[in-house]
């Protein structure tokens, strides 16, 4: 069986919610850096429209870039089976802002990510907890993952 092959396999034997979140992590994560490379290509950053231009001025593809290899890594690890894309997946609201931050720090030229602190810390906590119950607390999320490893 190819790896092809597989991947599908291992996707049609996902819960809906896991397919639904490989399938997305993995459009993001070719998605976003293909877009990156078209010139006539406008974005919304945080409500600020940006051309193509701009964003390989302010460094922000660089944070797309980042943004598009951690969700493909997640879409795809989600169909390997791999037990630490669980809380990769819980933390993904901070893991999707990182990328964005960690460009404004390196390259002061790139508009401040910081959203309003109240409404991100509850959009995280909830994502959290909605997320939690469903990676840690479903019975077939949980078989899903545990399919192929050893018990202990």
């Amino acid at each position: 069986m190819s790896l092809f092959e597989r991947a599908i396999s291992r996707y049609r034997e996902a819960p809906y919610l896991l397919r639904l979140m490989a399938a997305a992590s993995i459009a993001l994560g070719i998605g976003a850096p293909l877009m990156t490379t078209i010139p006539i290509a406008r974005f919304n950053i945080d409500g600020t429209e940006m051309t193509w231009e701009e964003i390989w001025r302010n460094h922000l593809a660089l944070a797309i870039l980042m943004l598009g290899m951690t969700m493909l890594a997640i879409g795809v690890n989600i169909l390997r089976r791999r037990q630490w894309v669980r809380p990769a997946i819980i933390a993904l609201p901070a893991l999707q802002y990182l990328p964005f931050q960690m460009v404004h720090w390196a390259f002061k030229s790139s508009p401040d990510p910081v959203p309003p602190i109240d409404l991100y810390l509850l959009i995280v906590g909830l994502w959290a907890l909605v997320s939690s119950i469903y990676l840690y607390g479903s019975r077939s999320v949980r078989d899903y993952f545990s399919v192929g490893t050893v018990p202990g």
